[in-house]
């Protein structure tokens, strides 16, 4: 995935995703994937501008190459939960128009 850096400094990095839109399931997936990195002590995913901060402890190569590495799962995003608010609006729907 392509990022574009922001702003960084020793141990944190600001960064902007390449991409128009992020929803809240991939601002999910990508705080899950960025905290689960070694050495990554905190992740904040801002998924209306589509940007990121990271605050981090080991080397600025392993953070670079981990993002480098991000894909979004597609499968997973595709996937609605069954206690989901768009699922119930769905429901709403096609039971008023019977």
């Amino acid at each position: 995935m392509k990022w574009k850096i922001l702003h960084e400094c020793k141990g944190r990095m600001r960064l902007h995703l390449n991409k128009p839109r992020m929803s809240l399931a991939e601002a999910d997936q990508l705080q899950d994937y960025l905290v689960a990195l070694p050495g990554v002590r905190t992740a904040a995913v801002y998924e209306r501008t589509c940007d990121v901060v990271v605050v981090y402890i080991q080397d600025r190569a392993g953070l670079v190459n981990g993002l480098a590495a991000f894909r979004f799962d597609v499968e997973a995003l595709a996937e609605v939960p069954a206690n989901s608010p768009a699922l119930s609006i769905a429901n709403t729907r096609k039971s008023s128009s019977i």
